[in-house]
């Protein structure tokens, strides 16, 4: 699935926008905005706020800018939410590690794991299915 599918789906499913009732909104490397729930990145991910090394704060209202591009972010934000986790099996080997990067960094509890998984399916594909 292509970028411009997956913002269409997460748009239109999670409402990633104003008007979702989101009290934060962080800002991609590339300028998209993410209108999100503080709550839901407290309980999904230690940097929200947390206690891992990439402590993000913040105000009500305010725009959090990120490094990260939306591509990745909206990746990551699918798994603050409670729903089917997305699969990484159609992302690209670089798209998949900017994502791995961001989730170990921003120390995404789920996503985490699940891109390592991924990492590990596409290095070694012969070592049997999870």
């Amino acid at each position: 699935m292509d970028f411009a599918a997956r913002r269409d789906m997460l748009t239109s499913v999670l409402k990633v926008g104003p008007g979702n009732g989101a009290d934060l909104i962080i800002q991609s490397s590339n300028n998209m905005q993410f209108y999100v729930h503080s709550r839901n990145l407290e309980f999904a991910a230690g940097a929200f706020p947390g206690g891992s090394a990439t402590e993000i704060t913040f105000q009500p209202g305010e725009v959090v800018h990120l490094t990260e591009t939306a591509d990745v972010l909206e990746i990551l934000f699918e798994f603050a939410y409670p729903r089917r986790h997305p699969t990484m099996e159609d992302l690209s080997f670089q798209h998949l590690l900017r994502v791995t990067d961001a989730a170990e960094k921003y120390d995404f509890y789920m996503a985490a794991p699940m891109c390592q998984i991924s990492l590990r399916f596409v290095l070694h594909p012969f070592c049997g299915h999870f």
